[in-house]
């Protein structure tokens, strides 16, 4: 797998047919930066593989994960804006994750944001239900 963000780093991926977008890719962002990759591997004539990084609270008290997320954003949590992160309930993280899945990211890897241990770990176990909602 090739992190890359920008066209150059993206068509290089490509080479390799493996690309790793970054936690910054944005739901606006994704169809174009996911067509080039697919362009690009056509030219290398490479089969496209694709995930996407995420940085997520999911709770169960959707409020509680919201709040958490708007205040670490508030922050300047990695410098990065609130469309490029994930949070709240298996709901919303189910929503907010679905343009990835249909614009056709093979997988999504996940990181807890910064939050108690608790929480990072109820994440990682709801995420569970959220990945069998985008199957």
């Amino acid at each position: 797998w090739i992190g890359a963000g920008s066209p150059k780093p993206i068509a290089r991926a490509a080479r390799h047919g493996a690309w790793y977008a970054g936690p910054d890719l944005t739901e606006a962002r994704a169809p174009e930066a996911l067509a080039l990759f697919r362009d690009e591997c056509e030219l290398a004539g490479t089969e496209p593989r694709a995930l996407v990084r995420k940085d997520v609270i999911v709770l169960r008290d959707h409020d509680r994960a919201t709040e958490l997320g708007d205040d670490l954003i508030t922050r300047g949590y990695r410098g990065m804006p609130r469309e490029a992160v994930v949070y709240g309930g298996v709901d919303a993280a189910v929503e907010q994750l679905a343009p990835f899945r249909e614009i056709g990211f093979d997988e999504v890897v996940v990181r807890c944001m910064t939050v108690a241990q608790a929480d990072a770990l109820e994440t990682l176990e709801l995420m569970g239900e959220v990945r069998d909602r985008l199957r």
